[in-house]
C-alpha cells in the first residue's frame, strides 16, 4: 500500500516558489517603471533674473540720491540715467538677483559704465542669461552765460581784453569799453553752461548800440535771458573838450571827429585814459576844475602858459599825479588841496609869480624835485620844507627870504640851487648835507666860507661866482671829488691857498680871476 506524504513534501517547495515570483510581479507592475522613487531634494533651480538695479547714494558719493534702473524683462535690458555730469567710469551698483543665482560682476562692484555694460546672471542650475546695462546722463538743465568779453583778438577796434561784469540777480551784463571802441561792430566771447547754445550765436557780430537780449537754451530746451548793454567811457574825451573849450585862444590843434584822442597833440592814453597832457607854450589861459577828472592821469606839463590859477580839484589826482610843471605861469598862489599830491615826485613852479605858498606843501613826502626858483615876491617858505626828506634836486633861486634852518634836514638832497638869493653869509644849515654833489651860490654877497666845507665830501660842483668874497679856506682842496669851482667875479678876492690852486693839477677845473693869485 503506498503512503502519501512523500507527495506533498514534493509540492510544498514548489508552490512557494509560484507565490513569490506572482508577488514580485505585482510589485514591479505597481511601481510604474524600472527606476524606483526620486527624493525631491535633488532638483536645482533655474531661476536667473535681475530682480532690481540700483545705484545707492551711500555707495557713490556722486551721488545725492539712490537711483532705480529701468529692467526690461523681454529684451533683458536695464536703463538707468543719472544727473548730467556725474562720472560714469566709476559707479558702484547694488544688484538683486534670483534666489541660488549669481552674478557677474559682482554685486555692489565698482565698473566703467562709460559704455554699455554685460551682466551674467548664472542659475544654480548652471545655465546662464546676459543683461545689458546702460547708464546715461540725463540732458542738463543749466543755461547760464559764465563769462562774458570782448577780447582784443577778435576785435579791431579795442587794444586790450574787456570783461563785462555780470549780475546773476537780474541777468544783466554791463560792460564798459574805450570811446574810440566800434560798439556797433563788436564780437563777443561767451563762456556757456556745458551743451547750452546762445542766441545771438557764439562768435556772431553785433551791434550794441543798445541793450541786446541774450536768449540761452540748456541742452533740455530750457531757456535763460540775459541783457547786455555796452556803455563807452567818454569821460576823458569829455574832460578834453572841456579844456579846449575853456582856452579860445589855444593852439591846439585836437580833432574832436577822431575818437582816438591818443593820436591828438600833447596827449598820452592808455585805453582811451589820459596818462600825459604835455600842453607847454599853447596859449592856455584857464585850467578848469575837470582836470580832476582824469583818474589817470600821471603827468601834467603846463610850462609857457598864461595861468593864473590851480583848481582845488587838482586834489582828485593824488594817487595818480606824478609830475606837474608850470613853469613861466602867472598863478600867484597855490591852493591848499596841492598838498593831497602825495605820489607827486616832480614839482617846477619857476617863475610862477607866487606870493606865497601853502604850509601843506610840506606833506608832498614823495617829491624829489622842486623848483621854487624866481619867485621874487614870494616874502618866505613855510618851515614844513623841511619834512620834504626825499627831495634830491631843490632850486631857491633868485628868493628875497630867509632861508629856513629846516633845509639842513634835506639830507637825501644831491643839488641845492641857492643862486641870487641876496645871502650875505654862507648858510650853515647846508653843512649837513653830505651827500650833496652840487652846491651853487652864485650871484650873492657871500664873504667867507667856512672850513667845515670840507664836511661835504662829495661836492663835484662849487659855485661861488659873483659874490664878495674876500678869502677862501684852504680846506677847500680836501673835497677830492670836486670837478668844478668857480670864485670868478669875487672884485676883493684877491688871492687863494696854493693848495686850491693845485687842485687844477688832479682834475679839477678851477675857475678863477686873473688878479687872483695863488699864495
Amino acid at each position: 500500500m503506498n503512503s502519501p506524504k512523500p507527495e506533498f513534501r514534493n509540492l510544498f517547495p514548489r508552490t512557494i516558489y509560484y507565490l513569490l515570483c506572482i508577488s514580485l510581479l505585482l510589485f514591479s507592475c505597481s511601481s510604474g517603471g524600472d527606476d524606483g522613487p526620486v527624493d525631491p531634494g535633488e532638483v536645482k533651480s533655474s531661476e536667473k533674473q535681475i530682480t532690481s538695479f540700483s545705484l545707492r547714494a551711500s555707495n557713490n558719493t556722486s551721488l545725492d540720491a539712490d537711483i532705480t534702473g529701468s529692467i526690461d524683462e523681454t529684451s533683458k535690458t536695464v536703463n538707468v540715467a543719472v544727473p548730467f555730469g556725474i562720472d560714469l567710469t566709476s559707479l558702484t551698483p547694488t544688484v538683486t538677483i534670483s534666489d541660488k543665482a549669481t552674478v557677474n560682476p559682482q554685486n555692489q562692484a565698482a565698473v566703467d559704465f562709460s559704455s554699455p555694460v554685460v551682466y551674467t546672471v548664472t542659475a544654480e542650475d548652471e545655465t546662464d542669461v546676459e543683461y545689458t546695462i546702460t547708464i546715461t546722463n540725463s540732458n542738463n538743465t543749466e543755461s547760464d552765460i559764465i563769462s562774458f568779453a570782448f577780447n582784443a583778438d577778435n576785435n579791431s577796434s579795442i587794444s586790450e581784453n574787456i570783461t563785462g561784469v555780470i549780475n546773476t540777480n537780474d541777468n544783466t551784463i554791463a560792460v564798459t569799453v574805450p570811446f574810440s571802441t566800434a560798439i556797433d561792430a563788436l564780437v563777443p566771447t561767451l563762456v556757456l553752461s556745458d551743451r547750452a547754445t546762445s542766441n545771438p550765436s557764439v562768435g556772431a557780430t553785433v551791434d550794441f548800440s543798445s541793450a541786446v537780449d541774450f536768449t540761452i537754451t540748456a541742452e533740455d530746451g530750457s531757456t535763460s535771458n540775459y541783457t547786455v548793454t555796452v556803455t563807452k567811457n567818454e569821460s576823458d574825451y569829455a574832460t578834453l573838450q572841456i579844456l579846449f573849450n575853456a582856452n579860445s585862444s589855444n593852439t591846439l590843434n585836437w580833432d574832436f571827429s577822431n575818437l582816438d584822442i591818443n593820436t591828438w597833440e600833447g596827449v598820452t592814453a592808455e585805453n582811451d585814459r589820459v596818462v600825459t597832457l604835455s600842453l607847454s607854450n599853447k596859449g592856455l589861459t584857464v585850467l578848469p576844475a575837470e582836470i580832476g577828472n582824469l583818474p589817470m592821469l600821471s603827468q601834467l606839463y603846463l610850462q609857457d602858459n598864461d595861468i593864473n590859477e590851480i583848481p582845488s580839484e587838482i586834489s582828485n589826482l593824488q594817487g595818480t599825479l606824478t609830475q606837474l610843471l608850470l613853469s613861466n605861469n602867472d598863478l600867484g598862489t597855490l591852493p591848499t588841496e596841492i598838498g593831497s599830491l602825495v605820489n607827486l615826485e616832480f614839482l617846477d613852479l619857476f617863475n610862477t609869480g607866487l606870493n606865497s605858498l601853502p604850509t601843506e606843501i610840506g606833506n608832498l613826502n614823495s617829491l624829489v624835485s622842486l623848483n621854487l626858483g624866481r619867485n621874487f615876491d614870494l616874502s618866505s617858505i613855510p618851515t614844513q620844507i623841511g619834512n620834504l626828506t626825499n627831495l634830491t634836486w631843490l632850486s631857491l633861486a633868485g628868493a628875497n627870504y630867509t632861508i629856513p634852518t629846516q633845509l639842513g634836514n634835506l639830507t637825501n638832497l644831491v643839488t641845492l640851487n641857492l643862486n641870487e638869493c641876496d645871502l650875505s653869509t654862507f648858510p650853515n644849515q647846508v653843512l649837513s648835507l653830505t651827500v650833496l654833489e652840487g652846491l651853487f651860490l652864485s650871484g650873492n654877497q657871500i664873504t667867507t666860507v667856512p672850513t667845515q666845507i670840507n664836511s661835504l665830501s662829495n661836492l663835484k660842483d662849487l659855485f661861488l661866482d659873483s659874490n664878495s668874497l674876500t678869502s677862501l679856506p684852504e680846506e677847500i682842496s680836501e673835497l677830492t671829488n670836486l670837478e668844478d669851482l668857480n670864485i670868478t667875479a669875487n672884485p676883493t678876492l684877491t688871492s687863494i691857498p696854493q693848495a686850491v690852486c693845485d687842485m687844477a693839477n688832479t682834475g679839477t677845473n678851477v675857475q678863477k680871476d686873473a688878479t687872483t693869485t695863488c699864495n
